[in-house]
C-alpha cells in the first residue's frame, strides 16, 4: 500500500511539473508568466517564486538563446496590453567575480542582447528595455518600475 501510495505521488508530481501551470505560456522546455506589476529585482524574484506553490522552480526569466529572445519579443508585441513596458529578467552581477549569470540557472550568459553601449556599469541588474526594442540594459536592481516575466522551467 505504502509503494502504490508513493507511486501515486510521485506520478502527480512528474505530471504537475510536464505541462504549464495556469496562466503560464509555454514554449519550448518552459512557461512563462507576464505579471502585471511594477517591481523592484529582488521582488520581481521573490514574486515569481510565489507563482506556483510548494515550488521553487519559478523565477524570473533566463534568456538562453536567440530562439527564446526572440518568442518573448513577439509575445509581447502581439499583447497590446504588454507592450512599452521594461521587464526584469533573472540576469545580474550582484557578485561582479562570476560577472552576468542568470540567478534562474546559476549559469553565465552564454546569449546576451545587450542594447548598444550596454552594459554600461549603470547597474547590477538586467532588463528587457522597450524604448530599444527589448534588447537589454543594466540597471538598478532597486528600480520599482520594471515588470517581472517569470519563467518555469518544465520537467520532461
Amino acid at each position: 500500500m505504502a509503494l502504490l501510495l508513493c507511486f501515486t505521488v510521485l506520478s502527480t508530481l512528474a505530471f504537475a511539473y510536464a505541462r504549464c501551470p495556469d496562466g503560464f505560456e509555454h514554449n519550448g522546455k518552459s512557461c512563462y508568466a507576464f505579471v502585471a506589476t511594477k517591481m523592484n529585482w529582488f521582488d520581481a524574484d521573490q514574486f515569481c517564486t510565489s507563482l506556483v506553490p510548494n515550488t521553487y522552480f519559478t523565477h524570473l526569466v533566463a534568456i538562453e538563446s536567440p530562439r527564446e529572445q526572440q518568442w518573448l519579443e513577439n509575445y509581447i508585441n502581439s499583447h497590446t496590453e504588454l507592450r512599452n513596458r521594461d521587464y526584469w529578467t533573472s540576469g545580474t552581477m550582484i557578485d561582479r567575480k562570476r560577472g552576468w549569470w542568470w540567478a534562474l540557472t546559476g549559469d553565465t550568459f552564454g546569449y546576451d542582447n545587450w542594447a548598444p553601449g550596454q552594459p554600461d556599469d549603470s547597474g547590477k541588474c538586467a532588463c528587457l528595455w522597450a524604448r530599444k526594442l527589448y534588447r537589454w540594459d543594466d540597471v538598478s536592481c532597486y528600480d520599482g518600475y520594471k515588470y517581472p516575466i517569470c519563467e518555469f522551467e518544465l520537467i520532461m
